[in-house]
């Protein structure tokens, strides 16, 4: 089972995906390096995190959810 990573906004609950660990903890396809400075930039100033699909971050005693459009 691999585990996906994201690079997401708490603010806004956007994320872009970063890339993946495989079940031998090897590095999978990252995420587009292009994406990832574009949604930096885009929420510069803002807190962001990495979340994984399997252990998401709590922020203020709450489970992190993307938002729907995301």
């Amino acid at each position: 089972m691999s585990v996906a990573y994201y690079l997401a906004c708490l603010e806004s609950g956007e994320y872009v995906w970063v890339g993946a660990l495989g079940p031998n903890r090897q590095a999978m396809p990252e995420g587009q390096a292009g994406a990832i400075s574009r949604f930096a930039l885009a929420h510069r100033g803002k807190p962001l995190v990495v979340v994984s699909d399997t252990h998401p971050m709590l922020d203020d005693g709450g489970e992190w959810e993307a938002s729907p459009e995301a």
